[in-house]
């Protein structure tokens, strides 16, 4: 390349700084060297790509237009399109040059366009990852931040919330969960993290735009944002990840009973053996130097795995299945069309997605905000179904999670401030969970539920964490199997032969609420 950069530096009396210089010159080159040249001048753009001027140069001189179309070119290999990837993420570094590669290439249809392949070369899925990461990490910017605790809409405030248009969001939605379905063991971790952190990060900033939405009083439609075979993919995908035998195993029985024919290729592509490249026949591709042949599948850190098992049950929560009536979540009829395998469908979706939930929290129990989210999912959409329901109470490794979290999160320690609120939500969930387990409800058990329901209604803080102390006493006895909650009875007995005992005034919430519970109890 000395002689032609040479020849092209002579040829001009000084460089034009408003041009990429030699840049038509060679990318278009018919010399014999032309792969050389071509080479040379991704180089320059790799290393030049520096700041939002540097994006505005090329952009004016269309070197953009110009590379996005030869991404797709037959002439265009692997290495090459790893390089284009390379300096639009680098553009992609700053905020302007960020939102303008969006709105004017419409960069997110172009790598829907990519995804639509059947097969994507570990380094090229990688590239794609980090760039849609950092295009949403920079178009976000100081957005997420802000709309986090505080209200999308205060009632007194003219100006709306800044916040980026639904459609782009919805836009980074779609393209994240196409690539969904490229995921696979051999990414890096940097990769993996930063997918599951793109993807949950959109679907809380969606809800944050759609809940500004609804104060402003503006109409949107379309408030989906998971299907039920999206979640069967990622379940799916995080199966292979973590290398979690029982949902795999879960997985395929649900897949096969419903005849979910995307899921069903997954699965026969993975059982395909893996055939040496040299025993494919003399027209099998020639492996590049330095490329190793992938036998086998690398297991991922334990740290990177924990912090995207996290990730993904944040994910979940954002998922609102479709549930039928329990008339309608019956056993698929033999022939039965799409339509009508639906139901049962979304409901054992729903019964994998919240069973594997469940059990990932035992060995690493969520923060308080998690918990918080995790119980709002499972009180907005799956207590209401009876048939999930009975399915979760059947797994004992569920309800042993569910118990061990709740230990937890309604320690004497968590009544106190503001993790209280934790704990009557997590009352609330264990109630209903407790009277979907036997045929009727006893007296005790409608006399406690009747009184926290009450309590939840007090503004004093006291009422509400003494409510959720007694029910935590209910539920430790009936939901560990007990008859009766002997527990329970007996701190309601002690408070009241103590009550009785000292002189009268003013009563504390816990000596008015026991009352209550031994006037509505006859053996109390």
């Amino acid at each position: 390349m000395y002689l032609k950069i040479n020849k092209f530096l002579l040829s001009h009396e000084y460089l034009n700084m408003n041009k990429v210089p030699g840049f038509y010159q060679f990318f278009y080159s018919s010399d014999s060297e032309q792969k050389t040249e071509r080479e040379w001048v991704f180089g320059l753009l790799r290393q030049g790509m520096r700041d939002k001027h540097c994006y505005e140069l090329c952009a004016r001189r269309g070197v953009f237009h110009i590379i996005l179309s030869f991404f797709s070119s037959p002439l265009c290999d692997g290495e090459t399109q790893n390089w284009i990837l390379e300096i639009l993420q680098n553009a992609a570094r700053d905020a302007q040059s960020a939102y303008e590669i969006l709105r004017d290439y419409s960069l997110l249809t172009w790598i829907l366009h990519i995804l639509e392949s059947k097969f994507l070369e570990t380094q090229l899925l990688s590239n794609i990852i980090s760039l849609l990461h950092t295009l949403w990490v920079t178009n976000l910017g100081d957005k997420g931040v802000a709309s986090e605790g505080q209200p999308s809409c205060q009632p007194g405030s003219q100006e709306p919330p800044k916040l980026l248009a639904l459609h782009l969001v919805s836009e980074f939605l779609y393209a994240l969960v196409a690539l969904t379905r490229h995921l696979r063991p051999t990414l890096a971790s940097a990769q993996l993290t930063g997918f599951f952190e793109a993807l949950d990060s959109v679907l809380k900033y969606r809800a944050t735009v759609m809940q500004a939405f609804k104060d402003m009083n503006r109409f949107t439609v379309n408030e989906t944002v998971l299907s039920t075979n999206d979640v069967l993919i990622l379940l799916h995908k995080w199966s292979l990840l973590e290398r979690d035998a029982k949902l795999q195993e879960d997985l395929r029985a649900a897949i096969e009973r419903y005849q979910v024919k995307e899921l069903q290729k997954m699965l026969k592509d993975k059982n395909k053996p893996v055939v040496p490249a040299r025993a494919r026949g003399p027209r099998a591709r020639r492996r590049r130097p330095g490329e190793a042949e992938e036998t086998a599948e690398p297991e991922q850190p334990a740290a990177t795995l924990q912090t995207c098992r996290g990730f993904l049950r944040s994910i979940l929560t954002h998922w609102g299945p479709a549930l039928p009536g329990p008339e309608q979540a019956q056993e698929p009829a033999t022939g039965a069309s799409p339509e009508s395998r639906a139901p049962g469908l979304a409901c054992a979706t729903a019964s994998l997605a919240v069973s594997w939930v469940l059990r990932s929290v035992a060995g690493h129990p969520p923060s308080r905000a998690e918990a918080a989210g995790l119980l709002g999912w499972l009180q907005r959409h799956v207590l209401p179904q009876p048939v999930v329901v009975t399915e979760l109470l059947r797994d004992g490794a569920v309800r042993g999670s569910l118990f061990r979290l709740y230990s937890r999160f309604c320690g004497a320690q968590e009544l106190v401030g503001p993790a209280h609120s934790v704990a009557c939500l997590f009352g609330a969930v264990l109630l209903q969970l407790v009277a979907a387990q036997g045929p009727a409800p006893s007296p005790c058990h409608l006399a406690v539920q009747s009184l926290f329901l009450s309590a939840l209604q007090e503004d004093d803080e006291a009422t509400r964490a003494t409510a959720a102390f007694l029910v935590s006493l209910y539920v430790k006895d009936v939901w560990l199997g007990a008859q009766r909650p002997d527990t329970l009875l007996t701190h309601v007995r002690m408070i009241c032969d103590t009550a009785e005992d000292t002189p009268s005034g003013d009563e504390e919430a816990i000596v008015i609420l026991c009352k209550n519970i031994a006037a509505s109890v006859p053996d109390a």
